[in-house]
């Protein structure tokens, strides 16, 4: 009996960082800001699904770091709850207390530090962990002066989200580099 129960849970193991990651890896980095009008305390983020029915986000984080990618420059807001709309294209809003206290700006979803985001350089990722405690980058984006490492995610763009929304968006290659689409 103990074989058999060994032999099952050692060929379910290896599925479960899978089954975990299934819900919230369907997320990508859409929008960012990270100063509007001189402000540099109004900052947001916008993730965007790329699947449906990927509302499961509680335990999944974004991580911010500044122009050098040191540790000593990263925020890091994990996810709380899930979110009641995960239809593909549907969105997942973080803003700082000073963004959405802007005349017709939506109720975020999760609320980040009014200096998490540099507006010269830096490096967004959206992260998901598994059931073994690790964490994998689903999704990442630099920009501007980030001299630090964006492994797999491409070089950084040369824009900034200084005074302005900077759209990064490409929901089918979520793994692959973020193009730019357009920006204000």
């Amino acid at each position: 009996m103990r074989i058999l129960l060994v032999a099952a849970t050692a060929a379910v193991l290896p599925l479960l960082p899978a089954a975990v990651l299934a819900a919230t890896s369907n997320l990508v980095i859409a929008e960012v800001l990270a100063s509007w009008q001189g402000n540099d305390r109004v900052q947001f983020i916008e993730l965007a699904f790329t699947g449906d029915g990927a509302g499961d986000v509680a335990g999944a984080a974004v991580v911010m770091d500044g122009p050098t990618g040191k540790a000593s420059e990263s925020h890091t807001v994990t996810f709380t709850a899930n979110v009641s709309n995960g239809a593909r294209g549907a969105r997942v809003l973080l803003a700082s207390n000073e963004a959405a206290d802007l005349t017709g700006f939506p109720s975020p979803d999760f609320i980040i530090a009014s200096d998490s985001l540099n507006p010269d350089g830096g490096r967004i990722c959206y992260v998901v962990g598994d059931a073994f405690g690790s964490n994998g980058e689903i999704d990442c984006v630099a920009y501007g002066s980030h001299s630090g490492s964006n492994d797999g995610f491409g070089r950084p763009t040369r824009l900034t989200p200084d005074n302005r929304a900077v759209f990064l968006e490409d929901y089918d290659m979520a793994l692959v580099d973020v193009n730019l689409r357009r920006e204000f």
